[in-house]
């Protein structure tokens, strides 16, 4: 059984919506989806979520659990934030 899992990010100034799509192979058994931003503990997510950005790297990863307690492959996005003053001293 295959656990395919596609992040997809809309970024704003201080925001990013995450949204994820899974397989079709895996809608039977589809329990919930999990999400684990930065170092917090892996939390249930509804299929989108806003992830609010600080200054520095920002960490999202995703995965599926399946009925069974199974937990599919990650999937990790990093966003490097940098508020308007950092980006004006690193030009």
């Amino acid at each position: 059984m295959g656990y395919s899992l596609f992040v997809i990010l809309y970024c704003s100034k201080t925001r990013a919506r995450s949204s994820c799509l899974r397989d079709q192979e895996t809608l039977i058994w589809f329990d919930t989806f999990l999400v684990k931003v930065d170092r917090q503990d892996w939390k249930p997510s509804a299929r989108a979520f806003d992830w609010r950005l600080h200054p520095g790297r920002n960490r999202v990863e995703m995965r599926t659990r399946t009925t069974a307690g199974v937990e599919g492959p990650v999937s990790v996005a990093e966003v490097e934030y940098k508020t308007d003053d950092q980006a004006k001293r690193t030009r």
